[in-house]
């Protein structure tokens, strides 16, 4: 199969809500990388910040042919990186083939939970 997708997303609204109870699911968001080629793809994470620091580049890592990726913000500790809650920041992603991106976001606000999934803007 062919490489679906751009090589080059934004997302430019991204925000996690801080937990407000105990032992309820945590709020989170989620970018899902998908590589449909034959291919594996290296893949580069830019994380802009309004507050400093301003920019944090993620390791590169790579998406195998015919495999997808999940990034669970809310657990990128390992990679060193933590991500404020409560406070805005917006995401690069750069791929060296075509890639199809989705970001996702679980909230749980006022007792309820809130979630939603939306396609990134992308371009060649």
């Amino acid at each position: 199969m062919k490489h679906l997708g751009h090589t080059n997303w934004v997302i430019p609204d991204l925000y996690m809500v801080k937990d407000s109870e105990e032992g309820v699911v945590p709020s989170h968001e989620s970018v899902s990388i998908v590589n449909t080629g034959e291919i594996s793809v290296t893949v580069q994470v830019k994380l802009l910040f309004k507050h400093a620091p301003n920019t944090v580049d993620l390791p590169d890592f790579e998406v195998l042919p015919v495999q997808a990726m999940q990034l669970r913000m809310d657990k990128l500790g390992e990679l060193g990186v933590t991500i404020p809650r409560n406070d805005p920041y917006s995401m690069i992603i750069h791929s060296s083939e075509k890639v199809v991106v989705e970001y996702a976001r679980l909230n749980w606000i006022d007792g309820l939970y809130q979630s939603f999934g939306l396609i990134p803007y992308g371009e060649d």
